[in-house]
């Protein structure tokens, strides 16, 4: 399937760190899977191309490499924990295969409101452009970050 790359059971060290962290989980020890039933499931939203020059000091302008605009779904203990959230455009990038983060989580059965955490990695458009389309969730964010990702 193009636009759900992946799905399977999180590790040990996930539980400790990521999803550990949101769920309040810090400090105290690793879960086990026995503990827990953790599952992650990435979504490739679009692809497009770069130039190689973007990617590599002393890259080609010229030589395009393909990239993959994905996100992230964590789910733990009736929760629904987003890594970043896409974005519906992004300037300077002809997006292909491209479909709304929202619809394609939607195909999977998963709503905005069942969406209990976003977490955003960082402020650039592809990573925060939906955010505000997850009005009952928690959003996770670095201050510095915030003030960067306040125009998406």
């Amino acid at each position: 399937m193009l636009n759900m790359i992946t799905r399977r059971t999180f590790a040990e060290s996930a539980v400790c760190g990521l999803a550990g962290s949101v769920l309040g989980l810090a400090g105290t020890g690793c879960l086990s899977l026995q503990e827990a039933k953790l599952s992650l499931s990435a979504f490739k939203y679009a692809q497009s191309t770069i130039s190689e020059d973007r990617v590599y000091r002393g890259g080609s302008k010229s030589r395009r490499l393909p990239i993959s605009f994905l996100f992230y779904m964590i789910e733990m203990d009736g929760r629904r924990i987003l890594v970043d959230t896409g974005c519906d455009s992004i300037q300077g990038f002809k997006l292909e295969h491209f479909i709304s983060p929202v619809a394609l989580l939607k195909r999977h059965g998963v709503i905005p409101e069942s969406v209990s955490d976003v977490i955003v990695t960082h402020a650039h458009q592809d990573h925060i452009g939906c955010v505000t389309s997850f009005k009952n969730s928690v959003i996770h964010i670095q201050k510095s970050e915030a003030v960067a990702g306040a125009k998406y």
